[in-house]
């Protein structure tokens, strides 16, 4: 690709030259100039002032279908888009911009590769960005800065503005390799003085070479890079994690998304997706990839990076799937479906209005517990009702735990061997598998104002009032695992938190309680464990929450 300044009119037009043979690509009476092919090497990018006014040259950013040479407009302003660069994972398109409506330094700008993007825009801090070198990584760019009047090259985070600095004054590039391993930069010793060119490994001043001219007399007045299309890892293809084939009516699941290369490693997606539903009344999705089981029917879902890749999965909504699987009264045969360990021994006995319960009875010395005997598949989603006790009168050693796991059953039966019992076996749970709630949320007076919430290896926390820690009333807690294995609680019939992230959820899992109970009634009462998904409580309302608990000061069941 080339592009050629007529001698007549003094407009530049592309051409495309292939074994000394050129083809004219453009014909308008405005400079079309390209910059960079797409990682991919299937894209041209660049700019053009063929929509501007007759006295002005307000370029944008486009892209051209190099057989018919038609351009695909990007940006859309009045204002000066130039020096377009594609980032070399391949998912956006970086350029600086000058203002010309509004009174705002140069930016540098982003958008996916697509038509209708909205520009993210981003000044250097405490300076002014004056040009746009090339990208370094799929987070930095080499840029050039006017800082306290002195021009000098930096390296420029394209997210924060912050940048740093690498090398004295310049008057062109740094120009950055196309594997980013290099960059070429022009000096001048004086203003108005000729430049010279240096070539040098990229963040190396110290290995800098100077290029020169090939015949005596001679001088450089551009470099370029020969190969702009040299391969380093992009995103080439997206891949659902979680995607399943069907959904229960009423049932919500967010679906993951994960980027690859070519050679099937992960690539992380830096940009925002687009979703699509083919069949909104059947299968709804939100911005954040959030599906919604409205009607039966099927329904294509789409992922989409624009103007790069996209990813699309067929999902058939199914009727609603409740199956209970355990009820439990605590009567005297609990011990036939539950594992318990520790000293004190757990053990069962009656709460307010003479209803049983588990009490963990650990002393904090070691955890006392329960696991169920039995484990089911999540796969559809699974969930658990429990009333439970909490009279918490001290500031540690008085607990109360109930998750779904996923435990480790080799480590499990490694610990039955040694007689310490299913419950005593923390090693035995991965944290990044377990779904549930814990009260007090640690140790201290400040966690006794805090629910936590378990999943994915970390613990939430929100803010929940006194209610909680009283002797004479019961409250229930509702834990679901939603089928895409996220997490969702609810306190006294009222959604509270959902987890963020999606994950696969492959082995069977387990219900487990615990852990102490020195000198207080902490019970665990009735409960029931269920596949599927009911449908009286709408998860979806949480979504928008991005984790965050909902407060609970007041008892929810007193609204």
């Amino acid at each position: 690709m080339t592009r050629t300044k007529e001698v007549d009119t003094g407009i530049i037009d592309l051409y495309i030259a292939r074994g000394g043979a050129a083809r004219r690509l453009t014909w308008t009476r405005r400079d079309d100039a390209p910059t960079m092919w797409s990682p991919d090497g299937q894209s041209l990018a660049g700019i053009s002032a063929r929509w501007s006014p007759p006295d002005r040259d307000d370029y944008d950013v486009v892209l051209w279908d190099t057989a018919t040479g038609i351009p695909t407009r990007l940006t859309y302003t009045t204002d000066a888009d130039l020096s377009p660069e594609w980032a070399p994972d391949g998912q956006r398109i970086g350029f600086l911009r000058q203002w010309k409506e509004l009174e705002r330094p140069a930016s540098f700008c982003w958008i996916r590769p697509a038509p209708g993007q909205v520009p993210r825009c981003i000044e250097p801090q405490n300076a002014e960005l004056t040009n746009i070198a090339g990208w370094i990584d799929a987070e930095t760019v080499s840029a050039r800065v006017d800082s306290l009047g002195t021009t000098i090259g930096v390296v420029l985070d394209v997210t924060t503005g912050q940048w740093r600095r690498r090398d004295a004054r310049l008057d062109r590039g740094p120009l950055a390799s196309p594997r980013g391993e290099a960059e070429l930069t022009a000096r001048v010793g004086s203003p108005g003085g000729p430049r010279s060119w240096e070539l040098r490994p990229t963040g190396r001043p110290d290995a800098a070479r100077m290029l020169v001219a090939s015949r005596p007399g001679h001088r450089i007045i551009g470099v370029y890079w020969q190969d702009r299309t040299a391969w380093r890892p992009f995103l080439d293809s997206l891949v659902f994690t979680n995607a399943s084939a069907t959904l229960a009516r009423g049932g919500v699941m967010r679906l993951g998304v994960a980027g690859r290369d070519g050679h099937g490693q992960d690539i992380p997606i830096r940009v925002p997706l687009d979703w699509k539903s083919s069949n909104p009344g059947v299968l709804r999705v939100s911005e954040g990839g959030t599906l919604e089981a409205l009607a039966l029917g099927t329904a294509t879902i789409t992922a989409e990076i624009p103007g790069w890749r996209q990813v699309s999965t067929v999902i058939r909504v199914t009727e609603s799937i409740y199956s209970p699987l355990l009820t439990e009264t605590w009567d005297d045969t609990w011990t036939s479906r539950w594992e318990a360990a520790g000293a004190p021994a757990p053990r069962v006995v009656p709460g307010p209005g003479g209803i049983r319960g588990f009490l963990n009875n650990g002393d904090g010395s070691y955890a006392s517990g329960a696991v169920s005997r039995q484990q089911w598949d999540p796969g559809e989603g699974l969930g658990l009702e429990a009333q439970l006790l909490t009279p918490v009168t001290e500031a540690q050693f008085q607990l109360l735990q109930v998750h779904l796991v996923e435990p480790d059953e080799r480590q499990l039966a490694a610990e039955r061997e040694r007689g310490l019992g299913a419950a005593l076996a923390p090693t035995a749970i991965n944290p990044a598998e377990a779904c549930g709630v814990l009260y007090p949320a640690g140790e201290g007076n400040l966690a006794l104002k805090r629910l936590g919430y378990t999943h994915a290896g970390s613990t939430r926390t929100g803010r929940i009032g006194p209610w909680v820690r009283r002797a004479d009333r019961w409250w229930t807690v509702r834990i679901q695992l939603l089928p895409d294995g996220r997490c969702a609680v609810a306190v006294n019939g009222h959604p509270v938190w959902l987890s963020v992230m999606p994950r696969a959820l492959h082995r069977p899992w387990r219900l487990e309680l615990g852990f102490a109970a020195q000198r207080a009634l902490m019970l665990h009462g009735p409960m029931r464990v269920w596949r599927g998904v009911p449908t009286d409580i709408d998860w979806s309302a949480l979504d928008t929450l991005n984790g965050r608990p909902l407060p609970l000061d007041e008892d929810p069941a007193a609204r």
